[in-house]
C-alpha cells in the first residue's frame, strides 16, 4: 500500500538561537585538546654535548642539536605562566640553537640549568688549550 502523504522532518529545526550562538565553542576545544596531546608528546633532553628534541604523537620527530656551551639565558613567563608554572626561555648559544623551549614546565629550573652551561673566559681558555 502506498502512502498518500508523506510528512518528513526539516532539518532547520536542529538550528536555534543557542547552538548557534555556542556552536564557536566547539572548535577551540577541539583544538586545545590537539594541542594537549601534542604538547604532552614533546620532550627536550640535554646530555652532556647534544641536545636532542622529540615530539609527535603519530608522526615522530626527533631532532639532535650540538650543545656546546650558553651564552645567555633569557624567561619570558607571563603572569599565567607564573600561576600554572609554564614559560618560554629564550637561549643564546655557540652556533645555531634549533630547539624550541616554549611554553616548558618549570622555566626556572631549565634556566638554572642552562645557566650552569654558560661559557666563562675561563672555560674558553681550557677548550683552547686542550
Amino acid at each position: 500500500m502506498k502512502a498518500e502523504y508523506v510528512a518528513t522532518k526539516s532539518a532547520w529545526a536542529a538550528i536555534t538561537l543557542m547552538r548557534v550562538v555556542f556552536c564557536w565553542l566547539i572548535v577551540p576545544v577541539v583544538l586545545m585538546v590537539i594541542d594537549l596531546f601534542v604538547l604532552k608528546s614533546e620532550r627536550i633532553e640535554f646530555y652532556e654535548n647534544q641536545v636532542i628534541s622529540k615530539s609527535g604523537i603519530i608522526n615522530k620527530k626527533t631532532r639532535k642539536s650540538a650543545f656546546l656551551g650558553v651564552t645567555s639565558v633569557y624567561v619570558d613567563q607571563r603572569w599565567l605562566g607564573r600561576i600554572l608554572g609554564f614559560g618560554d626561555v629564550k637561549v643564546d648559544v655557540t652556533g645555531r640553537w634549533d630547539i624550541n623551549t616554549k611554553n616548558v614546565k618549570d622555566p626556572q629550573g631549565l634556566a638554572e640549568y642552562l645557566e650552569s652551561k654558560i661559557i666563562t673566559k675561563e672555560n674558553t681558555t681550557s677548550i683552547i688549550h686542550n
